[in-house]
C-alpha cells in the first residue's frame, strides 16, 4: 500500500509540473486550427494572422492583449505573450504570479526581469515577466521544444513587428 501511495505521489508531482506554464488550457505544440477553435469557443473576438492569434482580455483584473505565436512552417503553438498597457502594474502582476507559481528561479530587480523555468535547458518550458518605468508589462510563456522549433523554422518576431 505504501509503495502504491508513493508511486501515486511521485506521479502527481511530475505530472502537475509537466505543463505548469500552459495558458488557457491549450497545450504546447497544438496546431493553429485547434487552438483557434478552442479560443473561439470562449466567445472571444479573435484576430487571426499567418503566425498568430490575438485577443483582448482581463487577466489578474487588468486589461491586456493575449497573443499566441505558432511555428512558421508546421503551425504549432510555441509562445504566448500577454501584454498590459499599464506600465505601473508590474509589481502587482509579479505578486500574482508568485502566489500561483512560487518564487521565480531567476530574478533581476534592476532590469525588472523575472524568470520561472521548468529546467536548465533551452528546451524546457519557461515564463518570463518583464516590466519597467516606461515599458508595458509583458509576460512571455515559452513552449520549450516548440519555441526552439519556431526559431529553427526561421521564425522571427521581427516579421510580426506591426502586430506586436
Amino acid at each position: 500500500m505504501i509503495k502504491i501511495l508513493s508511486a501515486l505521489i511521485i506521479t502527481l508531482l511530475f505530472t502537475s509540473r509537466a505543463c505548469a506554464f500552459q495558458f488557457e488550457d491549450v497545450k504546447w505544440g497544438s496546431d493553429f486550427e485547434s487552438v483557434y477553435n478552442t479560443l473561439e469557443a470562449g466567445n472571444r473576438h479573435l484576430e487571426r494572422g499567418e503566425y498568430y492569434i490575438k485577443y483582448e482580455a482581463a487577466i489578474f483584473g487588468k486589461n491586456c492583449y493575449v497573443k499566441f505565436f505558432f511555428t512558421p512552417q508546421t503551425k504549432l503553438l510555441a509562445k504566448v505573450l500577454i501584454e498590459w498597457d499599464e506600465n505601473n502594474i508590474g509589481v502587482e502582476i509579479r505578486r500574482a504570479l508568485v502566489k500561483k507559481y512560487g518564487s521565480p528561479n531567476k530574478s533581476d530587480d534592476i532590469s525588472k526581469q523575472f524568470i520561472w523555468e521548468e529546467g536548465e535547458s533551452a528546451e524546457d518550458e519557461r515564463m518570463v515577466l518583464n516590466y519597467g518605468f516606461t515599458l508595458p508589462v509583458a509576460l512571455n510563456y515559452y513552449g520549450g521544444i516548440y519555441w526552439k522549433k519556431f526559431q529553427e523554422e526561421g521564425g522571427s518576431l521581427l516579421k510580426l513587428l506591426p502586430f506586436l
